[in-house]
């Protein structure tokens, strides 16, 4: 089962762009992972996706340059950018208590 990129990265976004900081960035995407994993997702597509919402939020970042959200947006793809390059990130994304 694959997951519908462009419909995940659009329920991303409102989350986002709503976050007061850093940390909100990493709970609204790690909520997001969880619930692909609880539903059945295999590990590789979840990695899929994480790496096309990397290559989506490299380009809102250019997009929105001279606005707020462009922070949360960087924010976000350094957890994501952390989470890829994570070996055991399932597990650690299961253990954390938010």
């Amino acid at each position: 089962m694959e997951i519908n990129i462009d419909h995940a990265l659009s329920e991303l976004a409102p989350g986002l762009t709503s976050a007061k900081g850093y940390l909100e960035c990493e709970q609204v995407i790690i909520n997001q992972i969880r619930k692909y994993l609880k539903n059945g997702f295999a590990e590789e597509n979840i990695a899929e996706y994480l790496k096309a919402l990397l290559n989506d939020l490299n380009k809102k970042i250019t997009a929105t340059q001279q606005t707020m959200d462009c922070i949360n947006y960087r924010y976000a793809r350094g957890f994501v950018n952390s989470l890829i390059t994570t070996p055991y990130w399932r597990s650690w994304i299961k253990s954390i208590n938010i």
